[in-house]
């Protein structure tokens, strides 16, 4: 099935049965539960992660996470999705928390005012987890763990990175009214 086939077929019956890559997707039965997530086609087709799964919640859970649904503009499962991300990866790396607006979290070292990349930007900087640690007011244990998180997720971090380095020039040209004042050090 092309793209907009399967988007037209599921705009017409969002919980009807639909296929996609020979994959087939049931209509929900949420008649023995009274809270159930069910991802329709179109969602299904933009976010192509995984097979589709039911998930019942319990009343507090659900109001929670309908009231950050509504907050947001986003679907229930999208909430539920990010905040899942964000949960598994504090447990991955304990002392890395989560901040910033809705569509651009970015993952921290808790006990310092600095983002994951702003440590590891520093780290290419100084070259070694012993010379930053003895220049900063970071331990070795926070820079350590930047380094861990940013192995894992390279891409969230590497991204970060590589859009704070880029040329004045690009950054005139996407924000015209920047005022560049020169620094000078000793």
């Amino acid at each position: 099935m092309r793209n907009q086939e399967f988007i037209d077929a599921c705009a017409a019956e969002p919980l009807a049965t639909a296929e996609l890559d020979g994959m087939e997707m049931g209509r929900a039965d949420a008649t023995s539960y009274s809270v159930i997530f069910v991802l329709t086609c179109a969602t299904l087709w933009d976010m192509a992660k995984s097979e589709p799964f039911s998930l019942r919640l319990s009343p507090v859970v659900e109001a929670m996470v309908s009231e950050e649904a509504k907050r947001t503009r986003r679907s229930k499962g999208a909430v539920v999705e990010a905040l899942a991300a964000e949960a598994l990866k504090t447990r991955l790396f304990p002392g890395i928390a989560f901040r910033g607006v809705d569509w651009e979290r970015r993952a921290w070292v808790i006990g310092t005012a600095l983002d994951v990349w702003e440590i590891v930007a520093a780290y290419h900087d100084f070259g070694s987890v012993e010379r930053m640690a003895a220049k900063t007011d970071l331990s070795e244990r926070q820079i350590r763990l930047a380094l861990a998180y940013r192995e894992r997720f390279p891409d969230e971090i590497d991204t970060a990175v590589e859009r704070n380095r880029r040329p004045l020039d690009d950054l005139r040209a996407e924000f015209p009214t920047l005022d560049v004042v020169s620094v000078r050090t000793r």
